[in-house]
């Protein structure tokens, strides 16, 4: 009877997993209040984070070229962005220099590692 609702558990996690990460699906957005920017899933190489001893630890994501990104923040460079993982908000920040394939998030105060560890696993 364990072994059985032990498969039961496992089988529906990897569904519910497979359901909400699908290569066309929304991974990150970024908005401001003029605009905004979506990247798929299948547009995203790797995600990982970073673990740093005198700064703070943050979310590395390497992007396919072509996204759109570096255009996206050269037309917004100095604004505000707040940042989305699968359309839940993370974090907030200004873009300070052009994004083109590789972004940087900074772990925030109170870090949703869920949002974080599920955008990692979709990716990887």
């Amino acid at each position: 009877m364990k072994l059985l609702a032990v498969a039961a558990l496992l089988f529906s996690t990897s569904t519910i997993a497979a359901n909400q990460c699908k290569p066309d699906n929304e991974c990150l957005s970024f908005k401001t209040s003029e605009s905004e920017i979506s990247i798929a899933c299948k547009n995203i190489e790797s995600a990982k984070l970073n673990t740093y001893i005198d700064t703070n630890d943050s979310l590395a994501i390497m992007l396919k070229s072509g996204t759109g990104l570096s255009d996206f923040s050269v037309k917004n460079t100095g604004k505000t962005i707040d940042i989305y993982i699968s359309g839940v908000k993370y974090h907030r920040a200004v873009i300070t220099a052009r994004m083109d394939t590789s972004i940087r998030i900074p772990i925030t105060v109170r870090p949703n590692f869920k949002l974080v560890d599920d955008l990692i696993k979709c990716v990887n």
